[in-house]
This record gives C-alpha cells, structure tokens and sequence, in this order.
C-alpha cells in the first residue's frame, strides 16, 4: 500500500459555538481585539445589499453618530441657557419694578406693563380674585362668571401650563379671541388665593403641560411678598 493510499484525510473540527456564549465572552474581554488584531482585520459586517465594511469601521461610523447626536444636545442645551439667561434678566428687571411699588392698587399696572417683554409673550396679565377684596376693596375687578372660571384652573394651587379653552383665554386676556396655550399661576396670600398671573398665546402648542414654570412661579412668590402687603 503507498503512502498516498494510507494517508488519512483529518476529520473536519467542530466549528458550532453557543453564539450566546462568543457574545459573552467578548463583553467579558473587550479588549480581546486589541490583543488580537489578525482576528479583527478579518471580520466582516454586511452593510448594504452589496457591500461589506470591517469591524472598525462601523465602530467608527456609531460613534460618529453618537457625536452627531451628542453635539445636536449640547447645542439644545446651550439654546436653553442664553434663553434662561434672556428670561432670567427681563425677570430681575421686572421684580425690580415692582420692589418699587408704593401702592397695592399700582401693582396690577406694573406687572402688566412689564410681563410681556419679560417671558416675550403675546398676551401677559395679573388679576386679582375676590379674596384679594379682604385686602383691599379697590383689587378685585372681575365679574363673578370670569373668577370662577381663573379659579379653576388654580383649583390645585399650583401653576397650570398647556392649551386653554376659547372662554379661558377671554377670560385671562381681554384682547384674545379663540383658543390658545398659556401658564397660569395663583398668588396665595394666607392660604388664600388672592389672585393669578398669566402668559399666553393664539398658538396652541407655544406652552405645554410640561413646561417648567420657575420663572413665573417666583414672580407669584415675589408680588405676594413686597413690602406693600405688610401695609394693609
């Protein structure tokens, strides 16, 4: 018998894995090819119907979407900043106005001159409610229809912000017509809520439920605390 004949072809090796356990084993070890870059060059993804791409490089085209994305944030949030530092200034500038106020009855004037430019509104107002009348006779100003109406949107004492109904936007902005979006926010005097002060808009979607509302909730804080109230 030759050589030739006697030789015997070697039996294929086993090459099915526990694709579960490869994936595991390189999570585990995610340097491994690093330590193996023969390994890496070899590997192949399909990208496309008829194209291929290595390993790295779509290690390098995630990535570079996550930068993409990454740096889209970051300019959101830089667009968020100059926007807050625009508000928080035209908010300082309107406290300050009305720190100066002398007279209760002048702080309606004050805030509504002022409000607008300060949260760059198209409609901005303050309007006292019947218990403001304990207060002071002169500061309620609303007929009863429109009061309870304001009422209930603060029934939960606290800042309301989304889409307001045609009626509601009447109510809180004389010269709107239809509906719109706003904030609403209560000035609780006592466990009482003496009045609101509101922004709003004809745009349905320019403030929604889950606008912050810290700047005009500071402002509430603020008109319910100048040194006028310590007065009556």
């Amino acid at each position: 018998m030759s050589r030739d004949k006697a030789a015997i072809k070697p039996s294929p090796v086993e090459t099915d894995l526990d694709h579960a356990a490869v994936e595991a084993f390189l999570l585990d070890n995610p340097h491994f090819f690093m330590q193996h870059p023969g390994v890496l060059a070899e590997l192949e993804l399909p990208h496309g119907e008829s194209s291929t791409v290595s390993l790295v490089e779509r290690q390098v085209s995630l990535l570079r979407e996550r930068n993409i994305e990454m740096r889209r944030r970051l300019a959101q949030i830089n667009q968020w900043a100059k926007a807050n530092d625009v508000l928080f200034a035209a908010t300082r500038t309107l406290v300050l106005n009305l720190l100066e106020v002398r007279d209760v009855g002048e702080i309606k004037s004050t805030f509504d001159s002022g409000i607008s430019n300060a949260f760059e509104a198209q409609f901005g107002a303050l309007h006292w409610l019947p218990a403001a009348a304990t207060l002071d006779p002169e500061l309620n100003s609303l007929d009863t229809e429109s009061s309870n109406l304001i009422l209930s949107l603060v029934k939960h004492q606290q800042s309301l912000s989304g889409v307001l109904r045609a009626e509601e936007m009447t109510a809180l902005f004389s010269e709107a017509k239809g509906e719109g979006s706003g904030v609403v926010t209560p000035l609780r005097h006592n466990d009482e809520i003496i009045g609101v002060i509101a922004v709003g808009s004809h745009d349905t979607a320019r403030y929604q439920s889950d606008d912050g509302t810290l700047f005009i909730d500071h402002l509430a804080e603020v008109i319910v605390r100048l040194p006028v109230f310590a007065l009556l």
